[in-house]
């Protein structure tokens, strides 16, 4: 059994189911209720006599080996680059550590080392089954007795981004994509083929996923989390309106439907300049908001998207800030985490929404506040948990929202909301209080 931590009631019971599940199952409790910990005491049990082997995004790899070292007994070895270590000269150890970046290099001799158990961290990163670390996976998990995937947020987009996790884990249940596809999605004949994005019996999903996989829990906690959108006018309405104007002309002249490759690209980058012209108008009130935060002198966790967006961030307030993107290593993320949780020196992390998504434990701050959002209700979840750690002291957290005024930001509030009801009624099995969504947030904060 893990060691040096005292498991939680609920933390002991799902390693007990498990054990009881024989190692398949989806364990997606909510983030901060140590589900690596629990499959920790799970490879306990199932690694005696053959390796186990954990798949993991990089920036979570050192996590991983931390857990093991300091709760457990299991000896590992974490794999890294590109060129794999042959079997007969990879270490014998307990449980092999693997990042999905390099999986597709690694399978084949980890193979060769007879694994028993799978552990995929993360899970909805196997969302796309022509991927190469999908294709790796699905290899691994069909020569493994056990197989557990790990996400709090198991579906990222769309109902379809479960299939690849749900078919590793019971094939025997979750046979056919198109199947499940033609079950649980109402389908649409566009341009390019059948657009399956479109949910239906979410209920009855739900309802043979809790039956057959899912392990799914609700912390019992006292913190209260307050989620605030904040409306910003921007200070480039007269360049702001004449991109607006050319993209709305743009889609009179050209019906999106049955546009061609290059002119779907060119609507692509004429969306994105408009998202980005949006948010550097609001910079100035964002900056604004920001320097009164941080004379109250708590910590603060910025999210943004594009990359010159965080940079100016960083550059305003370099001298108590970190920033975490794409450019830095998984092991330098892991240890900014670290600095900016416990130097008072550093009040400020600059984070790319992707990059800090999972894997990073920011419970030194109690606020984050969103500069720029994205289409993904799971990244702007897994980002918001990046402070609600179970190790918090704060009782109550704050959540906040920039959004620029009449722009289209707006739009993206209204596709958020959207996908969130369909992932909260397969997931969750409940309805989304309409009232509680970004959009309705967002015109009670202009009354």
């Amino acid at each position: 059994m893990v060691k040096n931590i005292n498991l939680e009631q609920y933390q002991i019971e799902g390693i007990q189911k498990l054990i009881q599940m024989n190692g398949r199952a989806l364990l997606a409790d909510h983030c901060g209720m140590g589900k690596t910990i629990q499959a920790v005491g799970y490879l306990e049990h199932s690694c005696i006599s053959n390796p186990g082997i954990v798949l993991s995004p990089a920036n979570n790899k050192y996590k991983w080996a931390e857990t093991f070292q300091e709760h457990s007994d299991l000896s590992y070895y974490v794999c890294e680059g590109q060129k794999a270590i042959t079997a007969h000269t990879l270490p014998d150890v307990n449980v092999y550590i693997v990042n999905y970046d390099i999986l597709h290099y690694w399978y084949r001799e980890l193979l060769l080392k007879l694994p028993k158990t799978l552990i995929m961290d993360e899970s909805h990163e196997l969302s796309n089954n022509k991927s190469k670390k999908t294709k790796a996976a699905y290899v691994l998990s069909r020569h493994v007795k056990h197989c557990v995937g790990v996400s709090a947020t198991p579906m990222r987009n769309v109902i379809g981004d479960l299939f690849p996790t749900l078919n590793m884990i019971k094939p025997k249940i979750f046979t056919n994509k198109m199947q499940f596809l033609n079950a649980f999605t109402i389908r649409r004949k566009t341009k390019y083929g059948w657009d399956y994005s479109t949910g239906h019996n979410e209920e009855k999903l739900n309802y043979i996923l809790e039956k057959s996989v899912l392990i799914r829990r609700t912390p019992e906690s006292k913190k209260k989390t307050i989620e605030t959108v904040i409306p910003l006018d921007i200070g480039n309405r007269v360049m702001y309106n004449k991109m607006e104007d050319d993209f709305l002309g743009y889609l009179r002249n050209n019906d999106s439907s049955k546009l061609s490759n290059e002119k779907n690209t060119v609507l692509k980058s004429k969306t994105e300049a408009l998202k980005q012209c949006a948010a550097i108008g609001k910079l100035a009130g964002v900056f604004s908001w920001v320097d009164r935060f941080l004379k109250t002198e708590e910590k603060l966790v910025l999210v943004g998207w594009h990359k010159h967006i965080l940079n100016q961030i960083y550059e305003r307030y370099k001298d108590i800030a970190l920033k975490i993107d794409g450019s830095i290593s998984s092991k330098k993320k892991y240890e900014y985490s670290k600095i900016f949780n416990t130097s008072k020196e550093v009040q400020l992390i600059a984070a790319n929404i992707k990059s800090a998504g999972v894997a990073l434990d920011l419970d030194g701050a109690s606020t984050l506040a969103f500069v720029e959002l994205v289409y993904s209700p799971t990244l702007i979840d897994q980002c918001k948990k990046r402070i609600d750690r179970y190790t918090q002291t704060a009782e109550e957290l704050n959540v906040y929202y920039f959004i620029a005024r009449d722009t289209i930001e707006q739009r993206q509030m209204q596709i958020l909301d959207n996908k969130r009801i369909t992932t909260d009624k397969v997931i969750d099995n409940k309805e989304t209080v309409y009232t509680e969504l970004l959009n309705q947030m967002y015109r009670e904060a202009r009354r």
